[in-house]
């Protein structure tokens, strides 16, 4: 999650499935809009395609690429050839997995940071402290900020 400014944000897949749960909009909850980097949000749809049906995966998907309160982020690539791009994937990735990151942990990081993002949020703060200069919260913790908990 970061608000950028109480303006972007980008959530963890664990505050995904709140809002989901919630049948709730950002711009409703907390008065901003948000964001979700594209890992977390392919992440969740394979949680509901092995939890529900495919086909709700697939709606979801769209459901967050035309929403109006949520931009989903993406890291920074290179696409002038493949191998100018997986240069640079694997560069990236490798600058962030020498921080002592996982490769999951790693694209996420990747999306959050190239984004702009201003805050992290994750139930996996131990994860990534020390390793990125974005502050950290759970999600209890950056809910409680807006008065949700």
């Amino acid at each position: 999650m970061c608000p950028k400014s109480f303006g972007r944000g980008s959530s963890s897949t664990q505050v995904m499935l709140v809002m989901l749960k919630m049948r709730c909009s950002w711009r409703k909850a907390f008065n901003t809009s948000g964001g979700v980097s594209i890992y977390n949000l392919l992440e969740l749809c394979g949680i509901v395609a092995s939890a529900r049906k495919p086909a709700d995966a697939r709606i979801l998907f769209q459901q967050y690429l035309t929403a109006a309160d949520v931009e989903v982020l993406y890291p920074d690539v290179r696409l002038d050839s493949p191998v100018e791009y997986w240069s640079f994937h694997n560069e990236v990735l490798m600058e962030r997995i020498e921080r002592g990151l996982r490769l999951g942990d790693a694209v996420i990081l990747w999306a959050m940071e190239s984004s702009g993002c201003d805050e992290l949020v994750t139930w996996n703060k131990r994860h990534f402290e020390g390793k990125s200069h974005l502050p950290l919260f759970t999600p209890v913790e950056w809910l409680g900020r807006y008065g949700h908990l």
